[in-house]
């Protein structure tokens, strides 16, 4: 059994502490595959110590999926406010055992989960009844978290927004007196318990076209911008024909996202042709719309490979020749730079976390990365400074993989009406041009006597 603990460390429970959580929980909550779909119930269970045992229905359709795919994942969580929220998540798979169905005759692969089950809910409750049977789960992965271990430093503004740029993270951090923390150290360090990238697009499937981001975390910035719209383009991405990946993406930020808030994503598809996939995607925390989306996917098709730039291919410098730094924020990469200034505008990035091969997943990740940085950076003068993401597009024009090295050239083009526009080209480590970007972000003028508005978390 794999215990693993992508929360983080630091809220993790440990053996002790998972055995109590689970043997004075009620009852669980059981994922299976079904023929029609993912399938999802609430069940009365016992622990062991070991395995998970449930009792079920005989013929059910639970019993009957569960026969055709053993795979479960099972999940145990209490708490109602945030600072109380603990839990377990455990994967496996189930396996019938003892007599099918129970009848009550002794039957010692069974005897301690049913003294377990009738200690936990009573006598009467122990269904020897001719109809249900026994599923033993042990479980190969499992990931805790308790809350209440988070020490006050972590404590968090409800009201507090979200930053759509580093640039405005380093400046509130700076201001804050915690430039250190906003300051990536070299390679290695330890990045604290934020979720890596594939946790945060492991979306849970609600129903047709809907679905969540479960992962919460502390964060005492507003939202990142990049997260929201890499989710937004994977749950498009997922009710998209097979073989057609994404081509184009346009967003917009309409409100200011909480990291401690699970996000729904809407899909709505518009139109699925010969060649292209419409989609648009809503993005609804509490209610509101913080983000929206359309995206089109196509199938690959052989054709013409020329890049036009009125400029040569750039001369890419080697990463291996620059010296690395992780950002805070974002354990799940790495970065490096030949300019000491950070954020950066002409930088590799690569994702560090082991990826699939799955077109759409490489890139979502890639989105995730758009908002990194800032083109404005070269503008931010004592005269002005760029504030939170507007809006965001992406075209991509070439697979890349994302655990491979990316290279990110940010200009910035034009400041009015207190907003400014940059570009971005985003190339392989081939030198091939992958993706190009646009980007719409505010830009004020310093108030006289204020300071550097930059650490404002209000627009």
């Amino acid at each position: 059994m794999k215990v693993e603990q992508r929360r983080g460390r630091r809220i993790a429970m440990d053996k002790a502490e998972l055995d109590a959580f689970l043997a004075g929980a009620r009852t669980c909550r059981v994922a299976t595959s079904s023929a029609q779909g993912p399938h999802l119930t609430a069940l009365w269970y016992v622990w062991d110590g070991t395995a998970v045992w449930l009792t079920s229905l005989v013929g059910s359709q639970r019993w009957t999926d569960l026969l055709r795919d053993p795979r479960i994942a099972i999940l145990v969580d209490a708490g109602e406010d945030y600072a109380e929220l603990r839990g377990a998540e455990l994967r496996g798979t189930a396996e019938v055992t003892g007599e099918v169905p129970r009848t009550g005759v002794p039957d010692p692969t069974v005897d301690e989960p049913e003294r377990l089950f009738a200690r936990k809910y009573g006598d009467g409750e122990v269904r020897n009844d001719g109809r249900h049977g026994w599923l033993r789960v042990v479980p190969d992965k499992i990931s805790s978290w308790d809350f209440r271990k988070r020490t006050t430093e972590h404590k968090v503004d409800p009201a507090a927004g979200s930053r759509n740029s580093l640039a405005a993270d380093a400046a509130d951090a700076a201001d804050a007196g915690a430039a250190a923390r906003a300051t990536p150290g070299p390679v290695g360090e330890e990045t604290g318990d934020r979720p890596p990238i594939l946790e945060l697009l492991d979306l849970e499937y609600i129903e047709q076209d809907l679905f969540r981001c479960r992962t919460v975390f502390h964060d005492p910035y507003r939202l990142f911008g990049g997260q929201v719209a890499a989710q937004a383009l994977y749950a498009a991405g997922l009710t998209a024909p097979a073989g057609r990946v994404p081509h184009s993406l346009h967003g917009y930020f309409l409100r200011e996202g909480n990291a401690l808030r699970p996000t729904v994503f809407m899909v709505h598809r518009d139109r699925d042709g010969g060649s292209f996939s419409a989609r648009r995607v809503v993005a609804v925390q509490d209610g509101a719309v913080i983000f929206n989306m359309a995206a089109s996917f196509a199938a690959a098709r052989p054709g013409p490979a020329v890049d036009l730039d009125p400029e040569p291919r750039p001369e890419l410098p080697s990463p291996r020749q620059l010296p690395g730094w992780l950002h805070p924020r974002h354990p799940s990469f790495e970065f490096r730079s030949a300019s000491q200034e950070r954020p950066p505008t002409r930088f590799w990035v690569r994702c560090t976390d082991d990826l699939p091969d799955d077109p759409l997943l490489h890139a979502a990740i890639l989105t995730y990365t758009t908002d990194m940085s800032s083109g404005l950076l070269a503008l931010m003068t004592e005269g002005g400074w760029s504030g939170a993401s507007l809006d965001h597009a992406v075209w991509f024009h070439r697979p890349v993989r994302m655990d491979d090295w990316v290279w990110q050239d940010l200009v910035p083009h034009t400041l009015a009406s207190g907003r400014g526009l940059y570009t971005g080209a985003i190339y392989g480590a081939d030198g091939s041009r992958a993706a190009t970007i646009a980007q719409e972000a505010l830009f004020r003028k310093h108030a006289v006597g204020s300071g550097n508005p930059a650490i404002k978390r209000n627009q």
